[in-house]
């Protein structure tokens, strides 16, 4: 292929302001073959060549004069942020199209940025959402937070004034008038410039001079009034100005600004490609991925981006500011002044494939694909093209040329920008000899989503292989994605920042969202496939369902990229043989949330998960509680239906004509019989509404029942039934209520609760009239509810398997008098499947289960006949059944926990027919412990070698959380009605004295007939 001579396709003929909005591109005229051309920015104060002065070449009957810049590509109506921009042949009229977008509707700069946060204001305060950790900095002639709100207030203020004299200066018919005829629009527009820029001084004078070194005056006031024709020592100047230039000099004149605030430029784009600076700090690697640039070179002026920057690209002048653009948009520090680099850690080898008259070749092309090979270049950016062309052929005479490395040997991804023509690719191509290369074609958008008028589209056309498209997934749309390409903020090449469009802009951001994958996952950097599949498949779908012939697979989404595509399909790697090897197996493992609240958490605990890609797989680190079920598994509501239920569903007690009882005892109401023709043995049999238990199948049994015998000397007795078997072998008498032994409110032996639901049966035998024993067994076997759950939740739950608990217990209890009586009680449980309640999905979690010893004591105090205070207080050791290797399990030491609980009861409160009860409660809280298990992870992040890693996190239990509760009772109409009332706050512990505390209130009204 040969040199090819420079021929202008199409410029601005207005002010130079105006191509701020393009992104310029050199085209190269063909000889023979297209040869590719690359986009180049119209810097607003580059100067043409001699060769573009002398040229006057004709689009569509429109003269073109390039001396503002190169501009290819802008055919047709352009949509800009608002309305559409017409005229960049030399009739622009701003008042068609308004583009406020970064000023006034879009708010990007201006009071709250409601496209970034819900709002937020990110060049001020202490907003921590969008930069992580950074604060508004000072010092240095930074101004504080309060001056920068001053500044935008008034900024926008006399913006608003300006606009609306702007608005002011066309005739009926859309002409300008005359400097007379406009005189009091024009001088309103230079006194608010003027308050401009003695605003702009006070608030940043000293910042800019500090950090440049330079006067404000000069290197900042002048130079932009320069760029853009205003002179206020001459207002006739204005008049060459219409309402876009207007707002291009706004715009500018504040991002330029902005660079000033201590921090580093948000964009509309961060929040349109889901991406953020804490996400760039949370998934690097530290494998600093290189990506080539096959653009222009640096300018000399970009000192921080050339640190950075290696190959044989030679640096330029200041004029030439493309190649400065692009990789300001990938690589610019996050170090609080001008663009945030979406890549930042990367490497950049840069090659410039032009000469000194802007010309190249694909021969250029090939020198610099063969540099990236031998730099170790995973990802290529080529922001060039052919004009006409999404994608031209000439890639594939490249790529199969024999003096380029094969594909095999030099792997990488291709990020190619599709060209700013506006048009469809306009046939199929031959591509056999690239079948295995690995590219993108990036598309642009505006800030709304919509495909930009001049983004260049893939169609329905195809990339063959010996002239015939093989399958479906060789049609150019299939290797298309969109991003973000219009009024992008990047450097401008001289140190400060401007606005460009075009899909140069576009294909940064997705050369930056591949680089972070390949940092993270250092073995995908040499299968570009892998990587390019994963930016596809991520991809968020717009236009057309599914892929599309505009849209590709649609937008780019960083965060999905840097996510698993799909958390149902993520897998766990087992160990077998002691942990010598891994084992092929995989389990699937959902990450889905479950609502629920545990009985512990483990501190900053995680496990690893595995996703498969196309060739190879990449790690994710997830929460462990993603894949720990709770005991009370199940939404908020179920969770106010279990209490609403011990409340209110004791329609089946005691007639109410019995009145209440006399002895200040609260149980649950139950329907209680004595049964006879038992001799000298007393019996009962005792019935109860079932309690509702979340987050677990309910019995098809409603009732819970009890079968109780006692000697008429009550030397001895036994029980045994179905239902909750905690209050009948805790043996204190004080706490008669299933609530007080819940573990998420109650406080009374939570530990005998975790093994209670199906049968109980208890014993007990006075030793003397002061001394009893009683022992007694109880258990559950319980599936977890499934019905209703969402589908997600569904597959879940159904791997668990049942919850399954047996407790045995001991307890002791001595009454001195008639008024005192004490217990001490001995539990132990054992959890087949679960710790404290807690399930995992992996079958290879708490194998064996785990054995928990626990000791509580309990006091029980009648003050008086109608007045009684009861306390219970416990303490248990968990610890695993069996730790065998590779499962998730108590580490040496066990784990301590503890609960609480003290109530008062005081019948004949106001008159005989009411009584009361308060309760102040602990639940279980986990005192000190950890787990610990042995996982297959990543051990080395360049190759992907795995290995057994052991790993031990604390448990705890959150912050401590404390429970009240009080409930009135009162009977009506002769003992014929009882109404209730009854409250409960839930207070966390360890936390701001301010946090409210949760609160549930009720009454419950029962008539008997």
């Amino acid at each position: 292929m040969k040199k090819y001579s420079r021929v202008i396709q199409q410029t601005l003929s207005t002010t130079a302001g105006l191509a701020l909005l393009s992104a310029a591109t050199p085209v190269l005229a063909q000889t023979s073959d297209p040869a590719p051309t690359l986009e180049e920015p119209a810097s607003l104060e580059a100067t043409a060549s001699p060769e573009e002065t002398a040229q006057e070449e004709s689009v569509n009957g429109r003269p073109i004069r390039p001396n503002v810049g190169r501009i290819r590509g802008f055919v047709g109506d352009i949509e800009g942020t608002v309305g559409r921009i017409r005229g960049f042949d030399g009739s622009a009229v701003g008042s068609v199209g308004r583009i406020r977008g970064f000023a006034s509707n879009l708010q990007t700069y201006v009071s709250r940025i409601r496209s970034f946060q819900t709002e937020t204001t990110p060049t001020t305060g202490t907003n921590t959402a969008f930069w992580g950790t950074s604060v508004a900095l000072s010092g240095n002639g930074i101004p504080t937070t309060s001056k920068i709100n001053t500044f935008h207030s008034s900024f926008e203020s006399a913006a608003t004034k300006i606009r609306a004299a702007t608005s002011g200066l066309r005739n009926a018919d859309g002409s300008l008038k005359t400097y007379a005829q406009a005189k009091s629009s024009y001088d309103l527009i230079s006194t608010q410039i003027s308050s401009i820029i003695s605003l702009s001084k006070s608030t940043f004078g000293s910042a800019f001079e500090n950090q440049t070194g330079t006067k404000f005056d000069t290197a900042f006031r002048q130079r932009l009034l320069t760029k853009y024709g205003i002179d206020l020592a001459n207002k006739q100047s204005f008049t060459g100005l219409n309402e876009l230039d207007i707002e291009l000099f706004l715009l500018d004149w504040r991002d330029n600004l902005l660079n000033h605030t201590g921090r580093d430029q948000v964009d509309y784009w961060m929040k349109q490609v889901n991406w953020s600076p804490s996400l760039t700090q949370q998934v690097t690697g530290g494998t600093k991925a290189k990506i080539g640039l096959l653009d222009f070179a640096v300018t000399a002026s970009e000192t921080s981006i050339l640190t950075k920057v290696g190959g044989v690209s030679t640096v330029v002048g200041d004029a030439v500011t493309h190649g400065s653009a692009v990789i300001s948009l990938i690589g610019s520090a996050h170090d609080g002044r001008g663009i945030m680099g979406i890549a930042p850690n990367a490497q950049v080898v840069s090659f410039n494939p032009f000469d000194s008259t802007y010309t190249a070749s694909w021969d250029d092309i090939r020198t610099g694909i063969n540099l990236f090979s031998s730099q170790g270049v995973s990802v290529v950016n080529a922001s060039l093209g052919v004009p006409g062309w999404t994608l031209n052929e000439g890639w594939n005479q490249v790529f199969g040329s024999a003096d380029v490395v094969p594909w095999y040997r030099n792997p990488q991804l291709y990020v190619i920008s599709a060209g700013n023509d506006g048009v469809v690719q306009p046939r199929d191509i031959e591509w056999g000899a690239s079948k295995n290369r690995a590219i993108i074609v990036v598309g642009s958008v505006d800030p709304f989503g919509r495909i930009s008028e001049f983004s260049n589209r893939p169609g329905e056309t195809c990339l063959l292989t010996n002239g015939v498209c093989a399958s479906s997934t060789d049609l150019l749309k299939n290797r298309f994605i969109v991003a973000p390409g219009e009024f992008i903020l990047v450097s401008d090449g001289k140190g400060g920042v401007t606005r460009l469009s075009g899909t140069s802009f576009s294909a940064p951001l997705v050369s930056g969202a591949a680089t972070l994958i390949a940092d993270r996952w250092a073995w995908l950097a040499w299968k570009p496939n892998d990587i390019a599949d994963i930016i596809f498949k991520s991809a968020t779908d717009i236009g057309e369902p599914g892929v599309d012939a505009v849209y590709g697979h649609g937008l780019l989404n960083v965060t999905a990229a840097l996510s698993p595509l799909s958390f149902n399909n993520l897998y766990s790697l087992s160990i077998t043989s002691g942990g010598k090897s891994l084992s092929t197996t995989s389990t699937s493992l959902v990450s889905t949330a479950i609502a629920s609240r545990s009985t512990w958490e483990a501190s900053g605990a995680s496990f690893t998960a595995f996703e498969k890609t196309q060739s190879s797989f990449r790690d994710f680190v997830i929460p462990l509680s993603s894949k720990l079920i709770g005991t009370t598994a199940g939404s908020d509501g179920r969770q106010f239906q279990a209490y609403l239920q011990s409340r209110f569903w004791d329609w089946v007690a005691t007639a109410p004509k019995t009145g209440l009882t006399a002895n200040a005892r609260f149980t649950e109401n139950q329907l209680a019989s004595p049964l006879i023709g038992f001799g000298n043995l007393k019996a009962q049999f005792s019935m109860k509404p079932r309690e509702y238990r979340p987050g677990v199948l309910q019995s098809e049994t409603p009732f819970e029942t009890a079968l109780s015998f006692e000697t008429q000397d009550q030397r001895f007795g036994f029980q045994f039934g179905t239902g909750n078997g905690s209050a009948a072998l805790s043996g204190n008498a004080a706490f008669g209520l299933s609530s007080d032994y819940d573990i998420e409110n109650g406080g009374v032996n939570p530990f005998l609760s975790m093994a209670s639901g199906s049968g109980f049966a208890a014993v007990s035998f006075a030793v003397n009239g002061k001394l009893s024993i009683s022992t007694g067994i109880t258990g559950q076997r319980a599936e977890r509810e499934v019905r209703g759950s969402p589908v997600d939740v569904f597959k879940t739950l159904t791997r668990l398997r049942p919850l399954e608990a047996t407790a045995n217990t001991v307890t002791v209890k001595y009454k001195p008098t008639s008024w005192l009586t004490a217990t001490a009680g001995y539990t132990k449980l054992h959890e087949k499947t679960a710790l404290l309640g807690v399930q995992s999905l992996d079958p290879a979690d708490f194998l064996g289960g785990t054995k928990t010893d626990a000791g509580t004591l309990g006091l029980d105090v009648a003050v008086t006949q109608d007045l009684a205070i009861g306390t219970s207080a416990t303490i248990g050791q968990s610890r695993s059944a069996d730790n065998t290797s590779g499962s998730l399990a108590i580490s040496e030491g066990g784990a301590i926990g503890t609960a609480f609980q003290f109530v008062v009861t005081k019948s004949k409160l106001f008159d005989s027919k009411d009584s009361a009860r308060i309760s102040l409660s602990q639940p279980l809280h986990i005192e000190s412990g950890s787990i610990g298990f042995d996982e297959v992870q990543v051990i080395d992040r360049q190759t992907g070698e795995l290995g057994v890693v052991t790993r031990n996190f604390a448990l705890q239990s959150g912050k401590r959380s404390y429970v009240t509760e009080a409930i009135y009772r009162r009977s009506l109409l002769d003992g014929e009605a009882e109404l209730s009332l009854f409250g409960r706050a839930r207070i966390e512990g360890n936390s701001d004295s301010s946090a409210d505390p949760s609160l549930t209130v009720g009454t419950s009204l029962r008539i008997a007939f």
